[in-house]
């Protein structure tokens, strides 16, 4: 008999990391080995995987969110209902988990590690090691169609967040929907879909502050030069950000000769360049 405590709606995502099955392939050393190693468990972390960190245990109990791993794949099970969406509710709640995935993507392609994956809304069982859970399968088969390094929603999940009731408490200038999601064509089948805007959405995190100095005469500062201190140092943060951004999609593409593979960098590259032109930063940061 199934233990209904253990069965709930879901957003389920699935992330891949690209290109792992060919660099284990080509492993000749230890050193190798180890690299790979350490890309996996980068990875992971940045999705709070066996995280150490009471806050965060804390904050996956009140989503009842799991983080799964296995090889160079990892899944998450976010609840619709938990003790958290009660709370806040669920178009709240689940967008700020969106906006962690594109950090956690975000930091891992500036550390050199591209992800791909599909993100479903449907049944989730867990009971022990054994797993059933359409969302997670649907989840899988749309990291294959996303075909380039997104991580993409399904029609489902997108309609579900964009219709919400709650999204109405937004005015459009602070709507979160067109904030975190982005569409594009490139999809295997070429079905336009959606998927989280993570160079955007980090573009928007960053902060003013570069030094202890520039904080220093931040406070002895008044009226307009305040303003101009928090312009200038977001300005630098920004095209940091950008240009570490640009040197990674750079130093993983250089030396791609197969064609196929090289045609997802080069179209990171594009969705690169449209947010350095959207933000202003085109000349200093553009590939």
């Amino acid at each position: 008999m199934i233990d209904e405590s253990k069965l709930c709606h879901t957003i389920s995502a699935f992330v891949d990391l690209l290109g792992f099955s060919d660099k284990v392939r080509s492993v000749r050393s230890k050193e190798e080995l180890e690299e790979i190693e350490k890309a996996l468990r980068k990875v992971r972390d940045e999705f709070e995987y066996r995280s150490s960190d009471i806050d965060i245990q804390r904050m996956h109990a009140l989503y009842k969110k799991e983080v799964l791993a296995f090889s160079d794949c990892i899944v998450i099970s976010i609840p619709i209902k938990s003790d958290m969406t009660e709370t806040e509710g669920a178009f709240d709640s689940i967008m700020s988990e969106f906006t962690s995935f594109a950090y956690a993507q975000g930091n891992s392609v500036l550390n050199g590690y591209f992800l791909r994956g599909g993100i479903d809304f449907g049944w989730w069982y867990a009971d022990g090691d054994l797993l059933i859970s359409p969302a997670m399968a649907n989840a899988y088969n749309l990291e294959r169609e996303a075909n380039v390094p997104v991580l993409m929603l399904s029609d489902q999940v997108y309609g579900y967040f964009e219709k919400h009731k709650h999204r109405k408490h937004y005015s459009n200038d602070i709507d979160p929907i067109p904030m975190t999601f982005r569409k594009y064509a490139e999809t295997k089948s070429k079905t336009p879909k959606y998927f989280i805007d993570y160079l955007n959405i980090c573009m928007q995190s960053v902060g003013w502050h570069t030094s202890m100095k520039q904080i220093e005469e931040y406070r002895q500062a008044t009226g307009e030069r305040k303003s101009e201190i928090m312009t200038i140092g977001y300005r630098s943060n920004a095209i940091k950000l950008l240009q570490r951004h640009r040197d990674a999609i750079t130093t993983a593409s250089k030396n791609i000769s197969d064609t196929h593979v090289r045609a997802k960098y080069e179209w990171l590259a594009q969705y690169h360049n449209t947010i350095c032109e959207e933000n202003g930063f085109i000349k200093d940061c553009a590939i």
